[in-house]
């Protein structure tokens, strides 16, 4: 008897899993639908930052999260012009002439940053960023590690099982730490596992009924051309903004993002 209702308790579960995925996929799938292009490739945070100084954040009293997964070498060089266009695009558009607005970015937004194991280059680049940047030297932020889903030159066999090590290694340090608002990747392994925590997240929230969501947005490599990278291909039906640099991206993936050279 015990057993048939574990029995039936698992199958309840699984049909209720399986509905909220296939939810949050149309959920993905209609908020890229209704996306307008943008000619601006600075304006693709503007969406999710208007929550800043909204209620969700006030009320709350919580920080605003914005977590960036870092690569190594040319993905951390991209990534580090991003935040730094990104930054100045903030103060120049919305805080400018507001008294107030330095002491309260500083006291409500904050960076996550994750990084593989032994990637120390991408900490000393975002370090020096935080530091010497006038604008990204406001936000504080911290340094998260996990472990690296696959080497340079590794074959995809082998980084299947280092994928699936990080993986479970990163699902542990991830839920236990604060959902972000915004997770921002451009491609690296690392960002795979971690897209994937944030999607599940999202999944589990949806089945407790929590309206806070993180919106994943994954910004291509400029080095991709005419087909996304490897990491690309993988995790295009999982986020709710796929950012290409390339306009003949368009006429291969429908629901990509044309917003021009990032750099």
């Amino acid at each position: 008897m015990i057993g048939l209702l574990f029995l039936l308790f698992g199958i309840i579960f699984g049909i209720l899993l399986l509905w909220s995925i296939y939810e949050e996929q149309c959920s993905i799938k209609t908020y890229r639908q209704n996306l307008s292009t943008n000619k601006n490739w600075t304006s693709w945070h503007k969406r999710d930052f208007e929550r800043l100084k909204s209620q969700s954040c006030i009320v709350e009293k919580r920080k605003y999260s914005l977590m960036v997964v870092l690569g190594s070498g040319g993905h951390t060089a991209e990534m580090v012009q991003i935040l730094r266009t990104f930054g100045q695009n903030i103060f120049s558009t919305r805080f400018i002439g507001q008294d107030d607005s330095l002491s309260f970015v500083e006291k409500t937004c904050q960076f996550l940053y994750i990084v593989a194991s032994s990637d120390h280059h991408s900490v000393d680049k975002i370090s020096c960023l935080h530091e010497r940047d006038g604008a990204m030297a406001l936000f504080p932020y911290q340094i998260l590690w996990i472990p690296r889903s696959r080497h340079v030159g590794q074959s995809y066999f082998s980084s299947l099982f280092t994928t699936i090590y990080s993986f479970v290694v990163s699902s542990w340090k991830l839920w236990l730490c604060e959902q972000p608002d915004v997770l921002v990747c451009n491609g690296p392994g690392t960002c795979v596992p971690v897209v994937f925590i944030m999607f599940f997240r999202n999944v589990f929230y949806n089945l407790a009924q929590r309206k806070r969501r993180t919106r994943i947005v994954f910004i291509e490599s400029i080095a991709r051309v005419r087909s996304l990278s490897l990491s690309g291909r993988v995790l295009y039906p999982f986020v709710h903004r796929f950012l290409v640099q390339w306009p003949d991206m368009m006429d291969k993936y429908p629901l990509v993002e044309y917003v021009g050279l990032c750099l």
